[in-house]
C-alpha cells in the first residue's frame, strides 16, 4: 500500500526538476528498506510490524480481521 502511495505521488514529483527526482529516489529506497527489514524479520520465524509504518497500519486494518 505505501509503494502503491508512493508510486501515485510519483508523477507530481518528477515535475520538480531536481528536488523531485531526488525525493522519489529517497521514497523508493526507504522501501526497499522496509522491504528488506521486514523480509529479514519474517525469514527469521518473528512476528512483528514493519519499522515506522508498521505499527499505524497495524491500526488502519485491524477490521479486516487477519
Amino acid at each position: 500500500i505505501l509503494a502503491v502511495a508512493i508510486a501515485i505521488l510519483r508523477f507530481p514529483l518528477f515535475m520538480m526538476p531536481f528536488l523531485g527526482f531526488g525525493l522519489v529516489t529517497a521514497l523508493n529506497l526507504g522501501i526497499l528498506i522496509l522491504w528488506i527489514l521486514g523480509l529479514i524479520a519474517a525469514a527469521s520465524g518473528e512476528e512483528k510490524a514493519v519499522p515506522i509504518v508498521g505499527d499505524q497500519f497495524q491500526k488502519w486494518f485491524a477490521g479486516l480481521g487477519l
